[in-house]
């Protein structure tokens, strides 16, 4: 379990538990998201799920993907699935916070990160470009998500994972 400084109040960020399905759902839907399965949250060698609380309640999920085969542009490895915070809780570096943890945890298995999402979406890319990505392909569709608007793309992108973690990755 991590703990992080708040503006004003302890932050929690821990490996989602299956009690936290409700309150995940329920973040997804105020934040007009589709609701992330049951399985989502299930533990996993390969990938992590992270919520951030505050005095225990759930206020932000997000999670990894490993994707062990290249699918076009999309090169095989660790991913930043999605981030969904509570609408009252954004932009007060909850997203940040758990991006950063998430970006540890793939620093102890690769020296590599990806990550996916929608040309417009501005947001997700100031906070995703303070961890050093930039964009190495953009097409219609990456790995079966398109972009929110018709006729857009999809942007990827490519970061080093943090050195500070980075474990001896032999070849």
């Amino acid at each position: 379990m991590l703990s992080v400084t708040h503006p004003d109040v302890p932050v929690v960020i821990r490996e989602a538990r299956a009690e936290d399905q409700t309150a995940v759902v329920e973040i997804c839907r105020a934040s007009g998201r589709d609701a992330w399965s049951p399985k989502a949250l299930i533990p996993s060698e390969t990938r992590i799920v992270l919520v951030a609380t505050i005095d225990d309640v759930v206020l932000a999920v997000a999670k990894t993907h490993l994707h062990e085969e290249a699918d076009d542009d999309a090169p095989a490895g660790h991913y930043l699935g999605g981030v969904v915070v509570d609408p009252r809780m954004r932009r007060q570096g909850l997203g940040s916070v758990l991006t950063k943890a998430r970006m540890q945890w793939i620093g102890e298995r690769s020296n590599r990160a990806f990550y996916f999402t929608d040309e417009r979406n501005t947001a997700s890319i100031e906070m995703h470009s303070q961890f050093g990505f930039v964009p190495i392909a953009a097409a219609l569709s990456i790995r079966g998500v398109s972009a929110d608007d018709e006729g857009g793309n999809v942007v990827l992108y490519d970061a080093l994972a943090p050195l500070g973690v980075r474990r001896r990755i032999r070849r």
